[in-house]
């Protein structure tokens, strides 16, 4: 509870709550109206990071969806014969499949 109040206070929860008493939905209020404060916190923090500039815009890229992955290509409106991973031809190229789901990320991951 005490993070969650925390967090309500960092990213201004209880602006417009005229109550400001803390409920059983307060947890879901805070998540729902602040996750894109939580992202603009890590963010303003990757940016004061000593990691390399080119680092921190893939670091970007990647959290903001941004990688130019075949799903996303195809959301832009490019015209694609596969969606497909084309290392595993397996399952659609998403942002997290290169990444985290893949065959290629587990191994490297669990090294």
């Amino acid at each position: 509870m005490l993070s969650q109040i925390h967090l309500g206070i960092i990213c201004g929860y209880g602006k417009g709550d005229k109550s400001k008493t803390y409920t059983v939905k307060s947890p879901y209020r805070i998540l729902n109206n602040n996750l894109g404060c939580l992202e603009d916190m890590f963010f303003t923090k990757l940016w004061v990071t000593t990691t390399s500039p080119d680092a921190k815009h893939f670091i970007w890229r990647l959290g903001r969806n941004r990688i130019a992955t075949m799903v996303n290509l195809e959301n832009r409106g490019i015209l694609l014969s596969s969606v497909l991973c084309q290392l595993c031809q397996q399952q659609e190229e998403s942002t997290q499949h290169p990444f985290i789901e893949s065959k290629i990320a587990s191994t490297v991951w669990n090294w």
